[in-house]
């Protein structure tokens, strides 16, 4: 081969390079046999987008499995709609407020497209991170993926079905992703709406009590031992001093408030009183609990979580009940029970109480020496949130919503008008405008209490069958004691603030059991 030759082979070779480091910068990574280049480009899920171009809200369930590889644990998230409304199965049936995250999804989902082949070898798939992590057949523990299934129903043909895997080195926004079932990656831009976060999916606003509608803001100090039981078993209950807080309603200061059995030199600190209101305005949702329904299941489970029913069909809690008053006739009853320390679903849900509850007899009295296990322990609490069991109750008191005041539009009468004459006209007027001004409050007043009465129902069929967990913080806002609402006469109010001690309580004079609570043979409300 003369010297032109070489040159021009060389030539050729070093093209050749070129264009496979061109390829190799536009398409790293991708290994395996295959067909190449056949679907790159394309929507991962044509029909779904068909479907949802159709109807957006057509997922009615969505399911989120992944996977915790400090713990080993595979972690489920659903949604789904059933009867008629949004609900979490993996959080017992919760209410979801998702019509909107759903649809936002679903139609995000349906733009996926495959950004470039990746691999056709299942032995990448730990790598990539694209192993189905409900997988049981691979014995690795690591490299599991997220998987996204969105279905039409549940338990019926995926519309659509994805494994997230990890993010593409160097490509921002991109991630590895797998159709179940098949041996492909792909790498895709993926900006999905996507959470498995419990609060992210609910209505975390738990009350609505604002401070001009309040009235009345009561406490009770009762308290429970539920180390002391009287002759019969039931638990003994200590006495305590209510506090009984209202609204003075006097014309110069409508919105002051005052308290039973003030000294003479204490006055009522408005802005206390205020500052409690917004509190329970405030209370937040981190994470909910099914009440049983089975008798004996119900009374262990109260207790455990530090509600004790009584015979006399009272509710009292140990650390405290406060009921809010309101001008609409509404009547807020909480009862605060344990704390709790836990994270993830197990805050959430409730992941594992059962487990720990029936051992918890078992364990009564043992103590460990502290060694590495403890020490471990000690550093997951670390990254627990504390939290607070709540119950919540709705009653219904008419006596409560304001008469009407005599305003501009009541009927004016002469002075001597009932001097005159029964048949006189100018009397028989006014008697007619007295009736229809009374007519009309009657029937304004009947409508107000049919109002607050539906209100009641709907409330009580929202709290009535739940646990609810509310962080520590914002129970210990609304657990005040007697002294935290006292000032010196003549002082003016604190400033606003945002957080104060915790104080006694106990259960409501307005209370009973909560509506929905069966407890047969313990008297009082069955609800």
């Amino acid at each position: 081969m003369n010297e032109t030759a070489k040159t021009i082979a060389f030539a050729g070779v070093a093209l050749v390079l070129m264009a496979a480091a061109s390829l190799a910068t536009w398409l790293p990574d991708w290994r395996g046999p295959g067909a190449g280049f056949d679907d790159q480009g394309e929507p991962f899920f044509p029909a779904f987008a068909e479907t949802i171009d159709a109807d957006p809200l057509a997922a009615r369930v969505l399911e989120v499995v992944s996977y915790d590889e400090d713990t080993a644990e595979v972690r489920p998230f659903q949604v789904e709609f059933k009867d008629g409304e949004w609900t979490i199965p993996s959080h017992h049936d919760y209410p979801a407020d998702a019509q909107d995250r759903m649809a936002r999804l679903a139609a995000q989902v349906s733009e996926l497209t495959k950004d470039a082949i990746r691999s056709d070898l299942p032995s990448d798939h730990e790598e990539l991170g694209v192993i189905d992590p409900m997988d049981q057949e691979t014995t690795s523990l690591q490299g599991r993926g997220t998987k996204i299934t969105l279905r039409a129903a549940d338990g019926g043909e995926p519309l659509a079905e994805l494994i997230l895997g990890n993010d593409v080195p160097d490509r921002e926004g991109l991630r590895y992703v797998r159709i179940p079932g098949k041996n492909r990656v792909y790498s895709a831009e993926v900006d999905l709406d996507l959470t498995t976060r419990f609060s992210d999916w609910i209505d975390t606003d738990l009350l609505d009590v604002t401070t001009p509608d309040a009235t009345k803001l009561s406490y009770d100090t009762r308290k429970v031992n539920p180390d002391e039981r009287t002759a019969d078993g039931a638990f003994l209950v200590q006495p305590g001093d209510p506090i009984v807080l209202a609204k003075s309603g006097s014309e110069e200061n409508p919105n002051d408030w005052t308290m039973d059995d003030l000294g003479p030199e204490e006055e009522v600190d408005t802005t206390k009183v205020n500052d409690v209101i917004r509190a329970v305005d405030n209370l937040k949702v981190v994470g909910v609990r099914p009440l049983p329904t089975a008798r004996n299941a119900v009374l262990r489970s109260l207790v455990s979580k530090g509600f004790y029913p009584t015979q006399q069909g009272d509710l009292l809690s140990n650390e405290g009940s406060v009921a809010v008053s309101t001008d609409e006739g509404i009547v807020y009853t909480l009862r605060f029970g344990e704390i709790t320390l836990a994270a993830g679903d197990e805050l959430t849900a409730g992941v594992g109480e059962d487990r720990d509850e029936s051992a918890e007899g078992e364990a009564e009295g043992e103590a460990e020496p502290k060694g590495e296990s403890a020490e471990q322990e000690d550093d997951a609490e670390a990254d627990q949130t504390e939290g607070r069991y709540l119950i919540v109750s709705v009653s219904f008191d008419p006596a409560l919503i304001p008469e009407e005041d005599e305003g501009s539009d009541a009927p004016e009468m002469p002075d001597d008008v009932f001097a005159r004459a029964p048949d006189d006209p100018a009397r028989v007027e006014a008697e007619a405008k007295l009736a229809e001004e009374a007519k009309r409050k009657d029937e304004e007043r009947q409508r107000k209490i049919t109002e607050g009465e539906e209100k009641v129902a709907e409330l009580n069929r929202q709290f009535a069958n739940w646990y609810y967990v509310v962080p520590g913080d914002d129970f210990r806002k609304v657990a005040l004691g007697r002294d935290a609402f006292i000032k010196a006469a003549g002082e003016p109010d604190s400033e606003p603030a945002s957080a104060s001690p915790a104080g006694p309580g106990g259960f409501d004079p307005h209370g009973g059991l909560p509506p929905g609570l069966n407890l047969p043979g313990l008297g009082g409300p069955q609800g």
